[in-house]
């Protein structure tokens, strides 16, 4: 009688396995949120160094050699800012709470800010400064 039950446990401790792993894999294939990673925008100038987002949901992202760039629709597309940024090596950028953009700049050894969503730049500090 023993046996019969280690088998009958084993059978259904079996089945409750293999029907969690079958829920496992259901909701990794249609779970949104595992999907693959899909390329929405090609950027001109170098790799992506970084990316912040501002209060309104605009994406700003740096890049090594072709400057920052501007989203407003959920990074489907992307626009140059301009300025200097159009050939620097932009490595770092930072958003206050007002709104102010702050780059760090490799080619001029400064701190660029933008109070203009990125339309306008001024140098704000050198590096030698900080």
């Amino acid at each position: 009688m023993q046996n019969t039950t280690n088998k009958s446990d084993h059978s259904s401790r079996t089945g409750r396995l293999q029907y969690a792993l079958f829920l496992l894999l259901a909701f990794l294939i249609i779970n949104p949120a595992q999907a693959a990673w899909t390329v929405v925008d090609s950027f001109t100038g170098g790799d992506v160094t970084t990316l912040v987002q501002d209060s309104a949901g605009n994406m700003y992202a740096a890049t090594d050699g072709g400057g920052v760039f501007k989203s407003t629709d959920a990074a489907v597309s992307w626009s140059s800012t301009g300025s200097f940024t159009s050939a620097s090596k932009t490595y770092s950028l930072f958003i206050d709470s007002s709104d102010n953009i702050f780059a760090g700049i490799a080619d001029f050894s400064a701190i660029q800010k933008s109070t203009g969503g990125g339309a306008n730049w001024a140098e704000s500090g050198s590096a030698s400064q900080f």
